[in-house]
């Protein structure tokens, strides 16, 4: 980040502070650099020249290789993945579009859920049509979150404070994913819990 590049050179310094002012300002590059590469995949992902692959998927495996790149860090904050997704569930889409948009679903929710909590996942059918649902708890959630939650560059005063992992696109983005694949996505908020 600039500032930790500003306040490293304001003055001289040791060479173990420069060491630590250097990890810093790599830990926040890479963390910017998968910021662009997730965004980059979801936009290619909502492009209308985007092959749309319909496949029989098994729906748990799915949402468990979408929530492992997230597993770690949430279990650090004691948070963990409680998934209705039972074993046999088949869903018919295009396995890596819904993975992109599961992905996402996921790892907002496992950044913002409240430390201690669980994220849910819940899936239902009806005649052929899948309804899957992502809820997190977070303290202080507001309507103006739910409200803005699809427009494009808002984010949370939450999530201001997450920088280099967030840049208020996911969200959009996936919408237009879901577009692609003939569904729809909408999320909504009360009681301190966030769904998608």
């Amino acid at each position: 980040r600039r500032s930790t590049l500003a306040v490293s050179r304001s003055r001289e310094r040791y060479a173990a502070e420069h060491r630590e002012s250097e990890q810093a300002s790599l830990e926040i590059t890479l963390q910017l650099e998968r910021l662009v590469a997730r965004l980059l995949e979801l936009s290619r992902a909502a492009s209308p020249n985007t092959n749309v692959d319909v496949e029989a998927i098994p729906l748990r495996p799915l949402v468990m290789e979408s929530w492992t790149p997230y597993s770690d860090a949430a279990a650090e904050r004691g948070v963990v993945l409680e998934s209705g997704a039972e074993e046999g569930w088949t869903v018919h889409t295009d396995r890596q579009l819904f993975g992109r948009v599961l992905q996402n679903l996921l790892e907002n929710a496992s950044n913002y859920a409240d430390d201690g909590t669980a994220v849910r996942l819940e899936a239902e059918e009806d005649r052929g049509a899948w309804t899957v649902r992502v809820s997190n708890r977070t303290t202080g959630l507001d309507a103006e979150t739910t409200r803005h939650a699809f427009d494009a560059f808002w984010r949370s005063d939450s999530a201001h404070s997450a920088v280099g992992r967030h840049a208020g696109l996911g969200l959009s983005l996936c919408r237009d994913v879901m577009t692609r694949l003939g569904g729809e996505i909408e999320v909504d908020g009360e009681d301190d819990v966030f769904r998608a």
